[in-house]
């Protein structure tokens, strides 16, 4: 069984769900590799993968191929990250508009990441001044904590710092949606149980619904 996982944060979940499904089936070949949604997604529509994890933005819709299986494994917010020391930091709530002057910390230009900022951003009436770009997901949390900028990231880019103050994005739109994508003639009898797998560890994750909004 070959899996494909578009690049985002927390990178070895996808190491560790691959181990989990090994540990339960050792007698199953399985390949995984990491990449860019638009080279996963044609790599499942010509057989080179069986499955693939992809994310789409909530500012960033696609017109994935009709004969594809897209099952939804979960929504997850965006988060606003901006240093302990910021201005706004420990606001209960901040509108978007009041980061129009700040220097953003985004990623390689023409990635949905980087479009979603962009779209977001005009939404409120500015262009981002972005400073840092990265095809890495968990180099802006990094970035932010060392004071070197603002950013927005998907939940599962978050990590626990106390040099950050995260704020949840308000609006509706401002979600990343996490599928997984097959071929809808592939006869492999894994796929259910890879999907359902996924499905279950997303239930599990933490999800903090205190932090302070911007809208």
């Amino acid at each position: 069984m070959f899996l494909g996982r578009a690049g985002s944060a927390r990178g070895h979940e996808g190491q560790a769900f691959v181990l989990h499904f090994l540990r339960d089936r050792p007698n199953v070949d399985i390949r995984y590799e990491e990449g860019d949604p638009h080279g996963t997604i044609p790599a499942v529509n010509e057989g080179r993968l069986d499955l693939a994890v992809v994310f789409e933005y909530g500012m960033v819709p696609h017109n994935w191929p009709k004969d594809l299986n897209m099952t939804l494994i979960m929504e997850e917010p965006l988060y606003v990250l901006v240093p302990t020391g910021h201005r706004l930091a420990g606001r209960k709530r901040i509108q978007f508009g009041e980061l129009s002057a700040e220097r953003w910390i985004s990623y390689t230009e023409g990635m949905d990441a980087s479009l979603n900022l962009s779209h977001i951003c005009a939404a409120s009436g500015f262009d981002p001044d972005v400073l840092f770009r990265t095809n890495d997901y968990n180099l802006p949390f990094e970035l932010v904590r060392k004071g070197l900028g603002v950013a927005i990231v998907p939940e599962l880019a978050m990590i626990e710092s106390h040099d950050v103050c995260v704020f949840r994005l308000g609006d509706p739109s401002h979600i990343r949606r996490v599928f997984t994508v097959s071929r809808a003639t592939d006869p492999n009898p894994l796929l259910g149980h890879a999907t359902n797998m996924l499905i279950s560890a997303a239930e599990v994750l933490h999800r903090r619904t205190d932090l302070p909004v911007a809208v």
